[in-house]
């Protein structure tokens, strides 16, 4: 089958020193037929970048998978090949995992594990219909630590996501007891190595940085969509209700959080990009480091330090 038209925004690469080496381009010719290997299911996305179906291994036990299929176009085609192939060499436990790559005119199709059962933005506004507030802290945060990790990832190979949010995170599991969530979409994604700046608009409005709006932008663009994700974990909407609201509104956490927490957001959600906090300090924050466990009594209890807090 044919898939719909598109174009695809990544270029990106595993550059960083020690890391994955850099793969060599795949090459049209050299990928087999979707129709070889797999059996087509039916369509669960689709984006900007490409349509994204279920698939079924004919060769390891009918496994489900999910596949991306981009539309190859004369403009397109090498960009699409790289991304692929990088996209192959990133292995993280919060990035979706790119398990193959095949042909199915005039497409390529991208092989992923499929990420979870639905997307953080559905289970946050379930959650929020239903109690209506945000995750609680312990929750949020532990969430908040495996998108950290993954973004840091990211940044440790000089790639900018440029499209992180709720909708481009897949998750399995309870979100109040220890869900796994990944990162997905990488549609987005581009190179962006120190000293790099960045002028191209994309991802989503909402979750743009003041920088993002100039169209003059780093790696920081991430820590912010960050920061605005964290700030939906916790309070069950975003921080900003116009495109503009990121130049005036001021930042503040849930009134029963941690003073920590208080002043993680501001460090992620810092308009001044060169004071916002870089990957490694997100996850080096005291917010984020906190040992946290229920007790017997099931409460919340984040431990910073010597410094016990319980959250009822």
């Amino acid at each position: 089958m044919g898939c719909a038209s598109s174009t695809a925004s990544t270029s990106y690469t595993t550059a960083k020193s020690g890391a994955t080496s850099k793969p060599a381009c795949l090459q049209e010719q050299s990928l087999r037929p979707l129709k070889d290997s797999y059996n087509l299911g039916r369509c669960i996305g689709a984006g900007a970048s490409g349509m994204v179906y279920t698939c079924f291994s004919k060769q390891d036990d009918n496994n489900e998978y999910a596949v991306k299929l981009l539309h190859l176009g004369e403009n397109n085609k090498a960009q699409i090949l790289r991304e692929a192939s990088n996209l192959k060499s990133l292995n993280h436990p919060h990035i979706v995992k790119c398990c193959d790559v095949v042909y199915d005119e005039p497409c390529i199709g991208i092989i992923m594990q499929k990420a979870g059962c639905s997307n953080l933005e559905r289970g946050i506004d379930d959650y929020f219909d239903k109690h209506g507030s945000g995750l609680p802290c312990l929750s949020a945060l532990e969430l908040a630590k495996q998108i950290a990790g993954a973004m840091q990832y990211l940044h440790e190979h000089h790639i900018a996501h440029r499209d992180i949010k709720a909708d481009n995170c897949a998750y399995h599991g309870d979100l109040c007891s220890g869900a796994h969530t990944t990162l997905t979409d990488f549609g987005s994604a581009t190179a962006c190595k120190p000293g790099w700046r960045l002028h191209e608009a994309c991802g989503t409005v909402l979750y743009w940085a003041p920088e993002f709006h100039a169209l003059d932008y780093t790696l920081k663009v991430d820590i912010w969509a960050f920061g605005v994700l964290v700030f939906w974990l916790l309070h069950g909407m975003l921080p900003f209700r116009s495109a503009g609201g990121c130049y005036r509104s001021p930042i503040e956490a849930p009134h029963d959080a941690s003073r920590d927490c208080h002043r993680f957001l501001q460090s992620v959600l810092q308009k001044d990009e060169h004071q916002r906090a870089n990957a490694t300090q997100v996850v080096q924050h005291a917010w984020m480091t906190a040992e946290v466990k229920y007790d017997t009594m099931e409460s919340q209890i984040i431990t910073t330090g010597n410094k016990k807090i319980m959250l009822l």
